[in-house]
């Protein structure tokens, strides 16, 4: 006979349930009634065996509490671990959140740029469009595809589209342009990527300026192709009213024996009008087109001179360039030349071109010389008369008198050139009277040949009378520039 006892021993949480299952033998009986009969016990045998027991109770308690202690310190070692890694997780968790706050950051300067973008791409498209409708220049829009973009109303008169036709291919569109195959140029341009440039005209008769443009989105990359009409109806009026300018003009220096020139300083190179050609002896096209070939057709007497005004004309470019010269044609005849020019300076002062005009005065050189010939024979003439001869300018200035007025008057020849003879030799009583019938005579208010008697002075303070015939001097134009008088002694009064 045996007493057992079954205990649910307390265990972890990882291991699986425990039972002590223990078993104690009974002791003998004691002796005594049973059923009323006494037994006898041993305690001590009890006692020990719950003692022993004991013991192994608490030797598997303390098993289980060096268990449990060690489980104990492995989860708190976990703990740690956890605790290090959440701690880790928490500084990354930081580290990420600062990111976050320094993309949000990032996020917040480019919506700041992005709004920017936005408003100058709001204005540059009003720009645009205000550029657009006030240069007053046809426009045409194409995209890759060559469908229509978009249009200035420039262009309407000429092709007909409408905000509706927006998205439409081009070559659905017919226009008004004379002559010109547009689809086709559009096309080439936009496989070339090479603009174009031409003049066309409208059936109504306006003339345009045409440009061609493959639409540039970035270097070398293109999409699309533009297209502009500049109205250039005002400029050909302005060519035609130039051109017909310029044949006047033409015909005016054929006419004048004039021609234009134009030296271009800092290349040396000279560009001559045709008529220039032909006046210095050469057919058109033979000038050789410089400085110096000009100076090759001055006569060598003349050509220092020439060169010497030039020069001076370029150290002070206010002073006009203005001389007479002669030339000689490659047949070795000589003409005479009358040159004036300007000359033009740059931002700095510094001459860079000088422009003028040449004329033919050969006839007129020879005339003067004829002149001069005549007036030399004619004062000859007057020396040897025994009569007072003076020669007097539009001013009434002396410009001529013989040596018997010296002889006469008294007066040295040097003493009355250049001086006023009515004031210098016509007594102060009868000058006003000597000036008024001088300038009448000069306007062609009296008869040009002319008597009159007057007074004058001598160098000594007397005076003589002197009856006068007046003979006018007649410019090339036929108009009278000087008098010639010659005075017959009537008497003299001391």
């Amino acid at each position: 006979t045996v007493d057992m006892q079954i205990i649910l021993l307390p265990g972890t949480k990882v291991q699986e349930p425990l039972i002590g299952v223990f078993i104690e033998e009974r002791s003998p009986a004691v002796e005594g009634d049973i059923d009323g009969i006494k037994q006898s016990y041993d305690v001590g045998i009890a006692t020990q065996q719950r003692i022993v027991d004991l013991e192994q109770e608490l030797q598997f308690t303390r098993e289980n509490l060096q268990a449990t202690v060690e489980e104990l310190e492995t989860s708190n070692e976990e703990l740690q671990a956890t605790n290090e890694e959440l701690l880790a997780s928490n500084e990354e968790l930081q580290s990420t959140n600062e990111e976050l706050q320094s993309v949000n950051e990032e996020l917040y300067t480019v919506n700041a740029e992005h709004q920017s973008k936005i408003s100058e791409m709001f204005e540059v498209n009003n720009d645009l469009d205000n550029l657009l409708a006030n240069i007053r220049v046809g426009t045409l829009f194409l995209d890759h595809k060559l469908e229509i973009r978009r249009f200035t109303v420039e262009i309407t008169p000429f092709i007909r589209v409408i905000e509706q036709d927006i998205g439409r291919p081009f070559d659905h569109f017919s226009h008004e342009l004379k002559g010109v195959d547009l689809d086709s140029m559009v096309r080439r341009v936009n496989s070339s990527y090479e603009s174009m440039e031409e003049e066309v005209q409208d059936s109504s008769g306006n003339h345009y300026l045409m440009r061609i443009f493959p639409y540039r989105i970035a270097p070398n990359l293109f999409s699309g192709v533009l297209l502009t009409f500049i109205d250039i109806n005002s400029t050909k009026k302005m060519q035609k009213s130039l051109l017909q300018s310029e044949e006047r003009n033409s015909l005016a220096q054929e006419a004048a024996s004039l021609g234009s020139w134009d030296w271009d300083i800092t290349r040396n190179t000279l560009i001559w009008s045709d008529n220039i050609e032909k006046m210095f002896g050469f057919g058109i096209g033979e000038f050789g087109g410089s400085y110096d070939d000009f100076v090759r057709c001055i006569v060598p007497s003349d050509r220092k001179r020439v060169e010497d005004e030039v020069n001076k004309s370029l150290s002070d470019p206010g002073r006009p360039y203005r001389l007479n010269h002669q030339i000689q044609w490659p047949d070795g005849s000589l003409h005479m030349m009358r040159e004036s020019g300007k000359v033009h300076v740059d931002s700095q002062g510094n001459p860079v071109r000088m422009v003028g005009v040449v004329q033919d005065i050969t006839e007129e050189h020879l005339a003067d010389v004829g002149r001069q010939r005549s007036e030399q024979l004619f004062r000859v003439t007057l020396e040897n008369l025994d009569m007072i001869a003076v020669q007097l300018d539009r001013e009434g200035r002396v410009i001529f008198a013989n040596d018997y007025l010296e002889e006469i008057t008294g007066w040295n020849r040097e003493e009355l050139l250049g001086a006023s003879w009515f004031e210098r030799c016509i007594p102060s009583s009868q000058r006003e009277e000597v000036r008024r019938l001088f300038t009448a005579f000069m306007k062609g208010e009296v008869n040009m040949v002319a008597f009159h008697e007057n007074e004058i002075l001598c160098r000594d303070g007397s005076s003589i009378r002197v009856l006068w015939n007046n003979t006018p001097i007649f410019d090339e134009m036929g108009a009278p520039f000087a008098v010639s008088a010659i005075g017959q002694l009537v008497n003299r009064e001391q």
